[in-house]
């Protein structure tokens, strides 16, 4: 049985809980169900993130995330970005990429097997420009 970690990164204005309303809904039960019927033993986390932070903060930041759950140490890495979460998945994952003084980003990037993104907006998005004009 494979195993490793999946990362669920949340897009902008991410949140893991606020409230009562859970970003991931559900969504951490039936991958975790749905690996195991595939016989793979996966630690899913939900990350939070910095909600309006750059991309290279909040690419920093999912950087924590792997590093605090111990991603470095185990198996497989894999991730599923939603929409801006996407974006920091990408960043983080781009060969020569340096969000902090030390080799975390690479070992990060020779563990990860896959990168899903869901509703990335690759080439930009009209929404951004409105949160950054005058």
């Amino acid at each position: 049985m494979s195993s490793g970690s999946v990362y669920l990164v949340p897009g902008f204005f991410g949140f893991s809980e606020l409230g009562g309303f859970n970003y991931f809904y559900r969504v951490a039960e039936t991958l975790q169900r749905e690996l195991r019927a595939r016989g793979y033993r996966a630690q899913i986390v939900e990350c939070t993130t910095l909600p309006t932070g750059s991309i290279t903060a909040r690419a920093e930041r999912l950087l924590q995330h792997v590093i605090a759950s111990g991603g470095l140490d185990g198996d497989e890495i894999h991730f599923v970005g939603h929409s801006t979460g996407g974006l920091d998945v990408r960043l983080l994952l781009t060969p020569g990429v340096v969000l902090r003084k030390s080799d975390e980003e690479e070992r990060v990037g020779a563990r990860t097997r896959s990168a899903t993104m869901v509703a990335t907006p690759h080439f930009g998005t009209p929404l951004a420009g409105f949160f950054t004009s005058a």
